[in-house]
């Protein structure tokens, strides 16, 4: 018998200048792996999330940082994290200052 890799209901929660951008401070859908996850938020809120989610060469915003389910993602792995039902996503801002 196969079995087919259906998609997971998981909760992203946003940083508050994301949340400003999109007018909600958390969402659901439905994804495999983290990546999928934050292409399907860019692709439901636009350009707004895009530009503070992503680098112009496609890449990851060095100053965000990804929190699975409480445990901080490798930014190596992000993209690639394997998601499972229920999880939680929290999307973390690096504040730097001198």
């Amino acid at each position: 018998m196969r079995h087919l890799s259906l998609s997971k209901l998981v909760t992203i929660f946003f940083p508050s200048i994301l949340s400003k951008q999109i007018g909600v401070k958390k969402v659901a859908v439905a994804a495999k792996t983290l990546g999928e996850a934050l292409d399907r938020v860019a692709d439901v809120y636009g350009n707004r999330v895009k530009e503070k989610m992503f680098e112009e060469s496609g890449s990851l915003n060095r100053f965000l940082l990804f929190a699975l389910n409480g445990r901080m993602i490798p930014t190596a792995e992000i993209l690639t994290t394997p998601l499972e039902e229920n999880d939680e996503v929290a999307i973390l801002v690096v504040i730097g200052g001198g």
